[in-house]
């Protein structure tokens, strides 16, 4: 059994992991109406109606999560792991995905859920399982979970949760979606 010290490091070491896998597969690019003059409002989806319509209509829908202007839910995050994250983005497609109702605080909500996993080996033969989940909610809310798994062991290095509400493109709301 690892102690305290040695289980902060391993779930730092995953987290750099994350950030290093999202800067190396091009999943951070920057893709906001305001950073990105190519990308025009038009594209933007603002509201879930118009996620649903747009997913269900089988149009290629992206979703790009700035991590500054979200909300970690539950344990705070480590000091040096919230420096690894100013300025942070990741994305997800909804080529894949769920819409349907699930149970949230003993009430049914509308929810469109995508998700990806990704398996890791590192050069030390160190195998790892990335697995996000984002789900958007029909009040305009979306909640996104990472968990970083270390299969051989069953641990879990790193899981988090963020908080995001969908931007118009004019605010600093964390979750963009577009519509190509």
């Amino acid at each position: 059994m690892m102690n305290h010290g040695g289980y902060m490091n391993v779930r730092q070491f995953g987290f750099v992991v994350f950030l290093l896998l999202l800067l190396f597969t091009g999943a951070n690019a920057q893709i906001t109406t305001g950073m990105n003059p190519n990308i025009s409002n038009t594209n933007t989806i603002t509201n879930f109606i118009q996620l649903v319509r747009a997913v269900e209509g089988g149009d290629d829908v992206r979703a790009i999560i700035h991590f500054d202007n979200c909300q970690v839910t539950g344990p705070e995050l480590p000091v040096q792991v919230r420096r690894r994250l100013d300025g942070a983005t990741t994305r997800f497609n909804f080529t894949h995905f769920f819409h349907g109702k699930e149970e949230v605080s003993n009430g049914l909500i509308d929810t469109v859920t995508t998700s990806t996993k990704i398996f890791i080996e590192r050069p030390s033969g160190e195998r790892l399982t990335f697995s996000g989940r984002l789900s958007v909610f029909e009040d305009n809310t979306a909640s996104l979970h990472v968990d970083f798994f270390d299969p051989i062991h069953h641990l879990h290095q790193l899981e988090v949760n963020w908080f995001c509400n969908i931007s118009n493109g004019d605010d600093n709301n964390g979750l963009v979606l577009f519509n190509f």
